[in-house]
């Protein structure tokens, strides 16, 4: 078995498939001979696994603890309450050797029974890790993109989403494309507003999504169709800094006209929910949602994910809008259909305690 996990492994070629091989080959040498250093490695082993995948769908884990980033894989439905049994063992059989280890505990003892214990439920994890890793690899041998994770965002990649208007929305008589000097004062004022797709082999920037949080006084501007998106700056944008209810702008989506496939726009769509999911972690919450579409796929978009017509622009353009606060959006993958029973959840716990009445009542 150990053998055919690290040989899989081996096969993917890519680094964290290649830590965790190495975590894994190291936890059996020591199964022969330190029962609980071998309990410690596996905990450390099933750690990096459950906090790389969450790096890859939800968000960025930082100091969170491991029951926090399993109940995040559990929540959007990356893992299965039998494959959170596995981590449970595998942790709590590596704090029991830490202890023993550091004299903390000389009561509970490791004995070969209980790491053969942590050796099935490790190899059942590594399997799983096996077939979120294969399928990664998959889609990107198909699409050979990516998202960017957001503290490696640079200024060059928001450049670059400038090129991308100009694929996109160059002969669109009803928007503009920003300035460098634009974008890079959007990206100052706050860099999360961003979610970028780049292609893996030359770095370059295919598509993004802007969506800006935005203090109330324009968002109502927004809403009744009388703001210009160009005026948005310093007094409009907020940052999110502190945990509260934030009202946001979808300015834009766009995907190069070379690289519009279903699973690219996915991919972007995904990256952009599971900003929302990193956001719900620090009790940030999305109220309301508006959009200004300017093309057909604008309109379809907005559409498909529940927004309603709310006003007319002076460039005859539609404003949508939709509430998250009672959730009215509609995403039919496992992330939007999670993130909405979380926000059906959160509605009914803050609904008692703020006034809950939305811009569009």
């Amino acid at each position: 078995m150990k053998d055919k996990l690290i040989s899989n492994l081996l096969s993917i070629s890519s680094q964290p498939a290649i830590r965790v091989s190495k975590e894994l080959e190291s936890f059996y040498k020591l199964t022969e001979s330190d029962f609980e250093m071998a309990c410690v490695r596996a905990r450390r082993c099933s750690d990096l696994i459950a906090r790389y995948i969450y790096s890859q769908k939800i968000g960025e884990p930082g100091l969170r603890p491991l029951e926090e980033i399993l109940e995040g894989l559990q929540r959007v439905g990356l893992i299965s309450r039998v494959h959170g049994i596995h981590f449970s063992t595998v942790k709590e059989l590596g704090e029991i050797a830490s202890e023993k280890a550091m004299q903390l505990d000389i009561n509970n003892e490791i004995r070969k029974e209980e790491v053969e214990e942590c050796k099935m439920a490790l190899n059942a994890i590594v399997e799983w890790f096996l077939n979120f890793a294969r399928g990664s690899k998959s889609l990107e041998m198909i699409e050979n993109t990516y998202v960017v994770p957001d503290l490696e965002i640079t200024l060059d990649d928001i450049y670059g989403t400038v090129e991308v208007d100009k694929d996109v929305y160059s002969t669109c008589e009803t928007t503009y494309v920003p300035s460098c000097d634009l974008v890079a004062s959007w990206f100052h004022l706050n860099p999360d507003i961003y979610t970028i797709i780049k292609d893996r082999q030359s770095s370059e920037v295919i598509g993004y999504i802007n969506a800006m949080p935005i203090y109330d006084d324009a968002f109502r501007e927004i809403f009744s169709g009388k703001f210009e998106e160009r005026e948005l700056g310093f007094s409009e944008i907020r940052r999110y800094e502190i945990p509260d209810l934030y009202r946001l702008y979808f300015c834009s989506i766009a995907l190069m006209k070379s690289r519009r496939t279903v699973s690219n726009l996915r991919k972007l769509l995904e990256g952009f929910l599971s900003k929302i999911w990193r956001f719900a972690h620090q009790d940030i919450y999305i109220r309301e949602i508006v959009a200004d579409a300017t093309t057909k796929e604008g309109y379809q978009m907005c559409n498909s994910v529940g927004m309603k017509p709310v006003a007319k622009t002076k460039r005859d353009t539609t404003i949508y809008y939709v509430s998250l606060l009672p959730p009215e959006f509609r995403v039919l993958t496992k992330n939007g259909m999670a993130l909405r029973e979380h926000y059906t959840r959160v509605y009914s716990r803050l609904k008692a305690f703020i006034d809950i009445t939305n811009i569009s009542t």
